[in-house]
């Protein structure tokens, strides 16, 4: 059984696009998620979309705690404490990576890469950044979505 984690620009992606769900509900793939992207997800201003991603959200991953915390973005009993420094180190590539235009969401990007290659899942994302890193820099699995979906 493959197993994934989902960038919330995938959700984003699905509703957009109104794709079947039948690629995320097979039974020889698993698909989690983390309070980050739920957090993302309940802070969309747009009260009927918020509603429509919570929905996919719930229907296709199995939500599960963030492998490291940091501090002012992870939530208490959602998010473990790791004794390395991984998700420190993914979020300092993050931001060289992004050095023009420091991205406000990568604190939440770090935590659900770290979470990603520390449990062997293959991050599906469309941001190019995270992308690179968990690929490149981390030598983590890390798929784009139209990859993905080419692929079942």
């Amino acid at each position: 059984m493959k197993q994934y984690m989902v960038d919330t620009n995938i959700i984003n992606r699905i509703l957009d696009h109104d794709w079947d769900l039948h690629n995320f509900n097979r039974p020889d793939k698993i698909f989690f998620a983390t309070h980050v992207q739920r957090d993302e997800i309940i802070n969309t201003q747009n009260a009927t979309r918020r509603d429509e991603l919570l929905s996919i959200f719930e229907e296709i991953v199995v939500s599960i705690p963030t492998e490291s915390a940091l501090w002012g973005r992870s939530r208490w009993g959602e998010s473990k404490w790791a004794s390395d420094n991984q998700v420190g180190k993914i979020l300092e590539a993050l931001n060289k990576k992004d050095k023009k235009n420091k991205n406000k969401s990568n604190p939440h990007d770090a935590l659900i890469a770290d979470t990603a290659i520390k449990n062997n899942y293959i991050l599906i994302t469309e941001d190019d950044s995270l992308y690179y890193v968990v690929t490149e820099v981390f030598k983590g699995s890390a798929q784009k979505l139209d990859d993905f979906l080419n692929s079942s």
